[in-house]
Parts: C-alpha cells; sequence; structure tokens
C-alpha cells in the first residue's frame, strides 16, 4: 500500500564475494577442528558445530576473506550515513559446520557492533538463516492473525545461504539456522566486528572514546 511505510526497518547488508574459494581457503574450513559446544564437558543434541577459537581468520591467515569482510562492513556503516569515524576490525571468528539434521539456536552477539556470517560450502535445503525483529508481534502483546505474510506483519525474515554470499546485521539482532534437512555438510564463517576511535559528540554529552 503506498500510504504505509517502513518507519524502523532493521538494516541488512547482503552480498557476495564473488569468486571461487582457493584451495588453501577450503582446506581451512574443511580440515578445521569442530567441536559441539563451547564447554569441553557439555554435549547438545543436534545443534551445530563450530571451532572453539575466536580468531580463525587470523590463526588460518585468510587475510582476503577478512579484508572484504571489513570492506563490507565500512559499506554498511556508510549507506547508514554513519558520521563517527571507527576503524572497524574482527574481534572474533569462527567456522561453523552445520551436519545433516542439525540446527542452530535463537542468539545474539553481545559485545559487538555487527555480526555477520559469509557462507562457504553451501547446498539446497541445508538450513536457511532467520532473523528475527526485537518485538516478536507488530502490535506487541496483542496477537492477530495474518493472511499473507509481508515485511509489515512478518516477525521473520529467512535468508536461503548461497555460496560465497555475506550477509550483516545489528549485533542486537535475534537469528537462528533452521535445521538442516540436506545430506551434505554447510560451511559458513561467522564473526563480530567492532570499531576504534570516537563516537557520539560532546555538545551531546554522548562521547565516546572507544
Amino acid at each position: 500500500m503506498k500510504n504505509i511505510h517502513l518507519l524502523f526497518p532493521t538494516p541488512i547488508l547482503v552480498d557476495n564475494i564473488n569468486r571461487q574459494y582457493t584451495q588453501e581457503e577450503t582446506d581451512a574450513f574443511i580440515k578445521a577442528d569442530y567441536k559441539n559446544d563451547v564447554n569441553n564437558d557439555v554435549t547438545t543434541t543436534n545443534t551445530v558445530l563450530f571451532t572453539r577459537t575466536q580468531n580463525i581468520l587470523k590463526e588460518q591467515n585468510l587475510t582476503d576473506i577478512e579484508h572484504f569482510i571489513l570492506s563490507k562492513a565500512n559499506e554498511y556503516l556508510l549507506s547508514l550515513n554513519v558520521s563517527d569515524k571507527l576503524k572497524l576490525k574482527i574481534t572474533r571468528s569462527w567456522f561453523v559446520k552445520s551436519t545433516p539434521g542439525s540446527y542452530g539456536r535463537k542468539h545474539n552477539h553481545p559485545n559487538s557492533l555487527i555480526s555477520g556470517v559469509l557462507y562457504l560450502k553451501t547446498f539446497d535445503k541445508c538450513g536457511n538463516l532467520i532473523l528475527h525483529k526485537d518485538n516478536t508481534s507488530l502490535f506487541g502483546s496483542i496477537e492477530l492473525s495474518f493472511g499473507n505474510i509481508n515485511e509489515f506483519n512478518s516477525s521473520i525474515a529467512s535468508v536461503p545461504p548461497l555460496d560465497g554470499m555475506l550477509v550483516l546485521f545489528p549485533s542486537t539482532t535475534q537469528h537462528e539456522v533452521a535445521q538442516n534437512t540436506s545430506n551434505e555438510d554447510r560451511y559458513s564463517l561467522s564473526f563480530d566486528i567492532w570499531g576504534d576511535g570516537v563516537i557520539g559528540t560532546s555538545n551531546t554529552m554522548t562521547e565516546l572514546t572507544l
């Protein structure tokens, strides 16, 4: 409807690295040491596997991928007209392996500005990225029924993964990974981004040096 406007949308960047991964890059995520949970003593059935390192991009010397992610993160902030001068950096990065039947639980990423995922090896029905809006219902505590689901009344967005696809979103965004119903292992790279610099302004008493 022409008189309806999206007043407070959540900005999501979707792009693609637009190249084949090198053999070195492929070996890095295929041969990585994947675990079931953060705690060695805990086993969670059917959840995705991931590398426990929090700096896999540096450890595996994946400089080109790191530069690509940061360049798109800068584009993301620029498109939002962010005027703060920040030097962005990837503070955490880890590989994720989604085996057939596995899924990722709903969560967000504290102590981070921008979070995202870069898909490394995907298949049809290997598990969409599910993004959640802040308020689960359009009218708060009032639950109404909707006919056609669209951008106005939906509380989730489902993103089918593709090889090379990059998705960036605010780190506060709740998200999960749908179950991998394919017969193949899906691989991806997750990461968090922070910035060094000065945010806010002195005249509004919000200035903060990071």
